[in-house]
């Protein structure tokens, strides 16, 4: 989960956490962690809010322009 030996998650780990994609052990590991762990509780959030301003703002205008190109 942590990188380097530090007792934090890492920033993968958060990524995927975020993204749902953790195994089962160490989502609980990381859940258990984030609960007393105001540091990277407050990474995961920031984590979250880059992950719904890329789906909103990003990820949809790209989609749209590659299914313009398409469209050509």
């Amino acid at each position: 989960m942590s990188s380097g030996g530090s007792p934090h998650l890492s920033t993968y780990a958060l990524d995927m956490l975020e993204l749902g994609k953790l195994p089962a052990g160490e989502e609980q590991r990381a859940r258990a962690h984030l609960a007393q762990c105001p540091g990277c509780t407050r990474r995961l959030n920031e984590a979250h809010v880059s992950a719904e301003l890329f789906m909103k703002g990003v990820q949809k205008r790209t989609l749209e322009q590659l299914r313009q190109r398409m469209r050509q």
